[in-house]
């Protein structure tokens, strides 16, 4: 998918899900474009046994870890839902969680698109004092 047309869907969805003029759309738009990545969270790891998945992932190097990004359009909360699945080396893949809402609103479109994006695995983030473990990604888009 060409840069264009990545903005153009970024700036439309923007524009449909988010009070915002479309100018502001796809002023937004352009600038996600061009910076070409996006690090942020992975949602939901607090619920299964994702805090011990992820204790487990902070004993490997970030590059050991594989992120794949799988569209859910059946999730009940949410129909632009993104899962985050990981795997170590190449060993069997595990659900750790999703793309937070209001960045799965703009991928989702992406993805609905023919667009490819790429995940890879950034950090293991808390789980000292008591902490809940969290983690980080970076999608490339």
């Amino acid at each position: 998918m060409k840069k264009n047309a990545k903005a153009l869907t970024i700036a439309n969805r923007l524009y449909d899900t988010q009070d915002t003029n479309l100018a502001d759309a796809f002023k937004k738009a352009w600038e996600i474009t061009r910076q070409g990545k996006l690090i942020t969270n992975v949602s939901g790891v607090t619920f299964e046994n994702r805090q011990r998945a992820l204790g487990r992932l902070e004993r490997y190097e970030p590059e050991n870890i594989n992120v794949t990004l799988e569209r859910d359009k059946w999730n009940g909360r949410d129909s632009n839902a993104i899962k985050v699945n990981v795997s170590v080396n190449g060993g069997r893949e595990y659900h750790l969680g999703y793309i937070p809402r209001n960045l799965a609103a703009l991928a989702a479109a992406l993805m609905d698109k023919g667009g490819e994006l790429e995940a890879r695995f950034k950090t293991v983030t808390g789980g000292n004092e008591g902490k809940s473990y969290g983690a980080l990604i970076t999608i490339k888009i």
